[in-house]
């Protein structure tokens, strides 16, 4: 279901309410074993990782650690899962879309978009390279690939537009309705896909 179906799945009735903490992590980093290997994607190294707001004490946190609202994006990684302890007090919504179903539209409705994207762009490294790497992959990164027959993507425009900007080398109008145009399908009501995870709900799904 992941890689040739919908690539995302909700799993319900993980008993939050009754588990400790450490029980869940070990079963949430069980569940992931399945997936994968695990990987971190942050400079802190967490492989499994509490979106919690801690903005008050480290105004440079990632996103999800933050109360900042996250526009859809790709991570790193190739699965990724999340699953619900408790609800926010507000907010909190999860927002899925088919970045396969993004390149479908896009390529019927406005095919001229695509070549820029597949070009791809330099991405910023959010400060977490290593100490002799540059802060902007010197390569670009493609927001949409085709490997073995399978199109996955990567689709990060803050990353894109801070690489930019620190290389001085300004996005051109034709990529900047690219990305445009890559958002706004994205966010269309068909396509996108807007829910609140319940406490022992998890949600897992193919980032590519």
């Amino acid at each position: 279901v992941l890689d040739e179906g919908t690539g995302l799945v909700v799993l319900r009735g993980v008993p939050v309410e009754r588990w400790s903490i450490v029980d869940i992590e070990h079963l949430f980093w069980g569940l992931g074993l399945h997936l994968g290997v695990p990987a971190s994607q942050s400079v802190m190294g967490d492989r499994l990782g509490h979106v919690v707001d801690v903005s008050d004490v480290d105004p440079n946190a990632r996103a999800y650690r933050s109360q900042r609202e996250l526009s859809l994006h790709h991570d790193f990684g190739d699965y990724h899962a999340m699953l619900s302890l408790s609800l926010a007090n507000s907010g909190g919504e999860s927002r899925y879309a088919s970045a396969i179903t993004v390149h479908n539209i896009m390529l019927t409705e406005m095919p001229h978009h695509l070549e820029r994207l597949y070009r791809g762009y330099s991405l910023y490294r959010l400060g977490e390279q290593a100490e002799h790497e540059p802060d902007c992959t010197p390569h670009r990164v493609p927001v949409f690939s085709v490997r073995d027959g399978f199109l996955s993507s990567r689709f990060m425009r803050g990353f894109i537009e801070a690489a930019a900007t620190l290389r001085e080398q300004p996005l051109q109008p034709e990529d900047i309705a690219a990305l445009d145009a890559f958002e706004e399908i994205s966010h269309r009501d068909e396509v996108m896909l807007e829910f609140t995870l319940e406490p022992g709900e998890a949600a897992l799904y193919n980032n590519l």
